[in-house]
């Protein structure tokens, strides 16, 4: 916050300062903002400012970042010349970090700007969707041989991609503990140059790139959550559902599973663990089978499936994805125990 006392000559409220043409670029580029731009004497401008004061209360303890105010009715040439024309309130965050600059892409909903600002200024990680910039996309999409990739193509201004840019992200999660697998966005508003290199004219627009080749390739997924979750599992050979889930053998193995049948009245136990143990596929196996041998028991497996898919089933939107995984696998697997 060293910056406050060049930035601006007063507040608007609460810690909002006032940012004019003369302040803008180096405020912008110097510091973490979240600016607010809005036509100051319009009706949606005021009725949503004390909104916004009281979000920018609620992010007071976290002093690396800074809330500023753009009043687009004294300076409208300026507002005009930037894009800043076509509806308001306008919420911008400009970050020193690999995000660059980043447009909130909805309308005033404080709930939704709260988790915007926790992602770009990375108070809080959990961002499934990667957010690309000029700077992040050649390392992150085109000199990574290990992945593949889907990048969405919008331009803020049009309510397609925002609206695209929303459900790309829930279903972004859905994928969010496949480590070979980036699903991102790239505004074009922001980043016209970036888009054009890419060859991204008919916004919204998907291109895919895979392991073997990093030229864009134009996709047509259906426009739909359940129609880019069938694209992504049949192009990039994954298989979950529109929950996220997968099928009911994954984390299994049939091997495994002969020797998970009938454990507790073998009298081969230790050769079962070991068998189980030449892959890591196989520690689930294990664990169950100590926990098996502590207890000289297996009455447990019911009780526990039991527990773990009312878990999963009520408290699916809370957890993350290699949460949701673990369950799944440890089900899986137990039922291969009594089944």
């Amino acid at each position: 916050m060293i910056f406050i006392i060049y930035l601006i000559s007063f507040c608007i409220g609460s810690e909002i300062y006032r940012i004019t043409p003369k302040t803008f670029e180096k405020v912008t580029t110097q510091t973490d903002i979240l600016i607010r731009f809005c036509p100051m004497y319009e009706n949606e401008c005021r009725e949503t400012q004390s909104a916004y004061e009281g979000l920018v209360d609620t992010f007071e303890e976290f002093e690396d970042i800074s809330f500023g105010e753009f009043d687009c009715t004294k300076n409208a040439d300026w507002c005009d010349e930037h894009g800043f024309k076509r509806r308001f309130p306008i919420y911008v965050a400009y970050t020193t970090g690999p995000l660059g600059i980043q447009i909130f892409p909805d309308d005033h909903n404080v709930n939704e700007l709260s988790k915007f600002i926790n992602t770009v200024f990375n108070i809080s990680k959990i961002q499934y969707t990667t957010l690309l910039t000029d700077k992040t996309f050649n390392k992150t999409i085109l000199q990574d041989p290990n992945s593949e990739a889907l990048v969405l193509f919008y331009d803020y201004w049009c309510p397609f991609g925002r609206e695209y840019s929303k459900y790309l992200e829930k279903v972004a999660k859905n994928y969010g503990n496949e480590k070979d697998l980036v699903i991102a966005r790239v505004d074009c508003s922001v980043y016209p140059k970036l888009c054009k290199q890419q060859k991204a004219t008919m916004l919204p627009q998907f291109e895919m790139f895979t392991f073997n080749n990093k030229s864009p390739f134009w996709v047509y997924p259906e426009r739909s959550i359940e129609g880019l979750i069938k694209f992504i599992n049949e192009r990039f050979h994954k298989n979950r559902d529109i929950d996220g889930l997968k099928p009911s053998d994954f984390g299994t193995w049939r091997e495994f599973d002969e020797v998970a049948k009938g454990y507790l009245h073998s009298n081969d136990k230790e050769k079962r663990k070991t068998k189980c143990g030449e892959f890591i596929l196989g520690s689930v196996y294990i664990d169950i089978m100590k926990k098996i041998d502590q207890l000289n028991s297996d009455d447990f497996i019911p009780s526990e499936i039991s527990q773990l898919e009312f878990k999963l089933r009520n408290q699916l939107p809370y957890l993350s994805p290699k949460e949701i995984d673990d369950l799944q696998r440890r089900i899986n697997v137990l039922k291969k125990f009594i089944y």
